[in-house]
């Protein structure tokens, strides 16, 4: 999601603008509706489209749309893509500090001509990636149930830092992403299966996804 655009909107009254729209969404979380809602702004180099915000929501209702989310959302907030994911296929928790920490969420869709196997193999990869790195906390492997906008999106990713820069150090730099799992996405390797994929990054100073899943496991 994002501010709605204001005419002459400067700097810092745009920075104003996206904090009330973060502190409102975070106080949907009193809606019947709804049983967890937090947000964040993208930022950092290696996100996509800096400056709009992740909404993180999870509803207790059993369909979900566009304009239903719309009606949800504060007045000032554009909904640009609506993405629902579907039961998780892993997830882990480890106990770590996110006080000063960031949340990465990855879509990506697999290539139209990739296997059933192939599928498989590159989700167990992700899956063991997550728990090779110690700078990552809570994280969430999940299909994607359906999707609003131009990307038919196949999966998400989510992963929990100890730090921003743990994304691109850390992260970026161990052997097992170089080596391992980026032949997954990478063009130019035989073993590619998504050929699209989306990173946003925000803020975070406690897990996002425990809460979501601990909902998820009392609803």
């Amino acid at each position: 999601v994002k501010p709605k655009p204001v005419k002459g909107d400067k700097t810092q009254a745009a920075n104003a603008r996206q904090q009330s729209c973060l502190n409102e969404l975070a106080l949907l979380s009193r809606h019947n509706h709804v049983l967890h809602s937090s947000a964040g702004i993208n930022a950092g180099a290696y996100t996509g489209r800096e400056g709009e915000i992740t909404w993180d929501l999870l509803l207790n209702a059993t369909s979900l749309d566009a304009t239903a989310i719309s009606e949800l959302s504060p007045k000032e907030v554009l909904v640009d893509e609506l993405v629902v994911l579907g039961e998780p296929i892993a997830r882990g928790f480890a106990d770590v500090d996110l006080s000063v920490g960031a949340k990465r969420s990855i879509l990506f869709k697999v290539r139209e001509d990739a296997n059933e196997q192939a599928i498989k193999k590159m989700e167990q990869v992700l899956i063991e990636w997550a728990q090779q790195l110690s700078e990552i906390g809570s994280w969430s492997l999940s299909k994607v149930a359906s999707s609003s906008g131009t990307v038919a999106w196949t999966h998400c990713y989510e992963q929990e830092f100890v730090s921003p820069e743990a994304i691109t150090g850390a992260y970026l730099n161990h052997p097992f992403h170089w080596a391992v799992a980026d032949r997954y996405f990478h063009p130019e390797a035989h073993q590619q299966v998504a050929d699209k994929f989306f990173h946003s990054i925000r803020p975070i100073t406690q897990s996002i996804l425990r809460p979501i899943h601990k909902a998820m496991t009392q609803g």
